[in-house]
């Protein structure tokens, strides 16, 4: 998995370009799909190797399998209102 996601985010080359704004990068491709593909991967290299890195979570509910960066690290679900409120029911159900 991750030779696919360096080939993807090579494949597409990129330059800076000057602007009224400052600097921007632009991305350089034949069709926009592997322009997307290459955007993807360089944002999932970021996150596994930058410093949000340390905060990326698998969420605690066992029928999710949803990955998700932590806020704060008391965080165990990927949506407090969906899977942490599932969990909770559960809890409760199992409780009475």
């Amino acid at each position: 998995a991750v030779e696919r996601v360096n080939a993807a985010a090579a494949a597409v080359p990129v330059s800076p370009r000057l602007t009224a704004r400052g600097a921007e990068t632009i991305w350089h491709g034949e069709d926009g799909g592997e322009i997307a593909l290459a955007a993807v991967a360089v944002a999932a290299i970021d996150l596994v190797s930058g410093p949000r890195a340390a905060r990326l979570r698998r969420c605690g509910a066992h029928d999710c399998s949803m990955l998700f960066v932590a806020a704060n690290s008391r965080r165990v679900w990927c949506t407090p209102s969906l899977c942490g409120n599932r969990v909770r029911v559960a809890r409760h159900a199992k409780k009475a």
